[in-house]
């Protein structure tokens, strides 16, 4: 099939969403390049993560992260077994470790229900415990959609995929700043410019400040970060696939996870830091891990533990008014995928946190439709 669209498109950052986007876009347009500012594609919150297959359960209903997780989790599992991605359909357990936690998790199995969710069952304490022999449970809902994929794979195949269909990356290209050549954009970059018809602003924990450099200035990221312990290898069977508690404000909840490639994960935790490049200072004890792992396994041990990694999360703040956030419970705020009010051939992806892993298709399918539009 021939090129359908002669314009220029150059994505800013080639983590998971934006190397979906060159994918999808190259596809459709004749010149598509992704300029990353890291060594190489996926190097931050793409593989940064616990890998999680979500399901939609957790998005408010008529959120974009609901709508867009759900067709993600569908695009992304026929994604993976074409494309060789080590993706495991364990399914998950959201667990209520006591009764005073029974009315919250049947509040949100309903959420479930809303968002079209499909398979998801209630069992009682002792049905948790018969699939999660190790796990302290009263009640627990079972996600049957919900797997664990190999992120960095993923990334992978996606810059392979954009690059048979003529994509360009250009890793260590950092975006200095952007300017407005009549109908067309300039992109001033490190090691030179760029001119382009269209630009995705795909660029993460960065994407308010991308968003400036067009003269958008609404938006502001908050850093939060997680880290993560490694659980020895010796308890690999108390975790046969995701075993979550219930979410909190910040984040999902400190959760296990089995890998595809068979290790334990434990977190991971939920913080601010001030920094976008703060990855190291002010670690949890693993005391901390302990305590907070004890509430899904009351077995769980220091020596079980190692600290492992840490990642951190995009998450978006809006100004105070502003009605969009209203679409999904504060702080989490949704998905902004929108077109730039001064520049139409410019669009803003921000905000773009878990569950962005498992949207990246679909989000790359919004992002060509207002491309093509």
């Amino acid at each position: 099939m021939g090129r359908m669209d002669s314009r220029t498109l150059v994505v800013v950052g080639a983590g998971v969403v934006g190397a979906a986007v060159a994918a999808a876009a190259a596809a459709r347009f004749s010149e598509v390049y992704c300029i990353e500012a890291r060594p190489k594609p996926g190097m931050m919150t793409s593989s940064r993560n616990s890998g999680v297959l979500h399901s939609g359960i957790y998005y408010a209903p008529g959120s974009v992260k609901g709508r867009l997780c759900l067709r993600g989790n569908h695009l992304l599992r026929e994604f993976c077994q074409r494309h060789d991605v080590p993706l495991r359909a364990c399914g998950k357990l959201i667990v209520a470790a006591e009764p005073a936690q029974e009315a919250a998790l049947a509040a949100l199995l309903r959420r479930g229900k809303t968002n079209g969710v499909e398979g998801l069952e209630w069992l009682d304490g002792a049905g948790a415990r018969r699939r999660e022999p190790a796990i302290q449970a009263h009640a627990a809902i079972a996600v049957p959609s919900a797997g664990v994929m190999d992120a960095d794979a993923l990334v992978r195949a996606l810059v392979r995929l954009a690059t048979d269909r003529g994509a360009v990356f250009a890793p260590g290209t950092e975006l200095l700043g952007a300017e407005a050549q009549g109908t067309r954009l300039r992109l001033h970059c490190n090691s030179g410019d760029f001119d382009a018809d269209l630009v995705v602003n795909s660029a993460g924990l960065y994407a308010d400040d991308v968003a400036r450099m067009f003269g958008e200035t609404r938006f502001q990221i908050h850093p939060v970060r997680g880290e993560y312990c490694h659980i020895h290898p010796r308890r690999l069977d108390w975790v046969h696939g995701l075993i979550y508690p219930l979410p909190t404000a910040l984040s999902l909840g400190m959760h296990a996870t089995r890998t595809v490639h068979d290790s334990l994960l434990l977190g991971p935790t939920a913080h601010s830091v001030a920094s976008k490049e703060d990855y190291e200072n002010g670690w949890p004890p693993v005391e901390f891990f302990l305590e907070q792992g004890r509430h899904l396994f009351p077995g769980l041990q220091m020596d079980d533990l190692t600290p492992g990694y840490s990642g951190i999360r995009p998450k978006l703040v809006l100004p105070e008014g502003d009605d969009r956030q209203a679409t999904a419970r504060a702080p989490e705020g949704d998905f902004i995928i929108e077109r730039d009010a001064r520049h139409p051939g410019v669009v803003h992806l921000v905000g773009i946190e878990s569950p962005g892993l498992t949207a990246c298709l679909a989000i790359a399918e919004v992002v060509e439709a207002l491309l093509a539009a």
